[in-house]
């Protein structure tokens, strides 16, 4: 897996945590694994929780295990 400057991963030509170079204020790779780590590791408990606080729960939280992962081979063949 090739590593880019800026802290993204690439599997083929998707990159793995995009979006999560810049956090918001106060939000560190720490708490977010902290947060994950909270929910049990589960994208549908993640769901769950994040409805109405983000626009689409289920890319948010996709995305937010693609980080936490550094891969996508959990969502299986693309």
């Amino acid at each position: 897996m090739k590593r880019q400057e800026n802290g993204g991963f690439l599997k083929g030509t998707h990159r793995v945590g995009a979006g999560w170079e810049d956090l918001p204020r106060g939000w560190t790779r720490e708490s977010l694994e902290s947060f994950w780590e909270s929910i049990g590791g589960s994208v549908s408990k993640c769901i769950k929780k994040m409805r109405g606080k983000v626009s689409d729960p289920a890319a948010y939280c996709a995305s937010l295990k693609d980080m936490i992962m550094r891969t996508t081979y959990w969502r299986g063949k693309e």
